[in-house]
């Protein structure tokens, strides 16, 4: 059934249905065709957001440098908390890091510009043709979450 889905709503909806791991052939099936005829939207949305190979650079050369300043456990690893690196010497390290940012401006601006040409991109609305299953079809186990992260796949009852 064709349904008017913004991309983001796309990009959510297949990654509801990648992630879902529950039983029922029919079920399976209706999860396994509505992932098939979202890949080519998906993979639109991806290509269009590909880094450059000069940011991607950047973001290694950005990576080294924060392990370079990072404090180190007794291993000698550098020590993370979160997704950062625990920094020595702050001051230093942002003293390093505009001069890569600095290095790296022109990389560094067209993917800013990049990210928001997505932001606008994804706001965009398509007609996706989804294979829509009985609300009987959907397993018992299903959570609540998953359910509302699916809805879009579920036939309307009303």
């Amino acid at each position: 059934m064709k349904t008017t889905l913004k991309l983001k709503e796309v990009l959510d909806l297949n990654k509801a249905l990648v992630d879902l791991n529950l039983k029922g052939s029919k079920f399976s099936y209706a999860v396994a065709m509505n992932i098939t005829r979202l890949k080519p939207e998906v993979d639109s949305i991806m290509a269009s957001n590909k880094q450059r190979d000069d940011f991607s650079a950047y973001d290694k050369e950005r990576i080294e440098l924060a392990k370079k300043h990072a404090e180190k456990d007794s291993s000698g690893r550098p020590i993370i908390i979160g997704n950062s690196y625990k920094l020595e010497n702050q001051e230093e390290f942002q003293k390093e890091f505009t001069e890569l940012k600095e290095k790296h401006k022109e990389a560094i601006d067209y993917r800013e510009q990049q990210n928001k040409e997505l932001d606008e991109l994804l706001e965009t609305e398509t007609v996706i043709d989804l294979y829509k299953i009985g609300i009987e079809e959907v397993p018992e186990e299903i959570t609540t979450k998953q359910m509302t992260d699916i809805f879009h796949i579920i036939e309307s009852q009303a």
